[in-house]
């Protein structure tokens, strides 16, 4: 074929070509290494100085989170029962969320009764 090129190396050729490979890997290791190294101070250092980072969190809780707490813990209600507004508020909560289901029940049987005439 017209494009390949036929090299012949000898022995003292080719242990020549190996140690220059060699020495253009290692090389390449090296300066790897070394840019990754930078790169590694550099991001480092520019963190710290530039202040930014996280700020400690309190662990302790606030007046709003006290006040859940102990309305959790029931403070004196035994096991932390509903009062008889809430179960109102309760059973109407439940009768809105059947409502809603019953009526998206019935709009999917529309549209498939919609679907289906449209298919026949």
């Amino acid at each position: 074929m017209p494009w390949e090129v036929g090299i012949d190396l000898t022995d003292g050729d080719r242990s020549v070509l190996a140690v220059a490979a060699l020495a253009l890997g290692a090389t390449t290791v090296v300066v790897l290494f070394l840019c990754c190294q930078r790169l590694c101070c550099c991001c480092g250092s520019r963190r710290s100085a530039s202040g930014v980072g996280y700020e400690s969190v309190p662990h302790q809780l606030d007046g709003e989170e006290l006040d859940f707490k102990r309305a959790m813990e029931g403070d004196g209600v035994e096991g932390g029962a509903f009062t008889g507004t809430e179960l109102e508020q309760i059973e109407m909560i439940e009768q809105y969320r059947s409502k809603l289901v019953e009526g998206a029940a019935e709009d999917s049987a529309a549209e498939r009764g919609k679907d289906l005439s449209k298919v026949a």
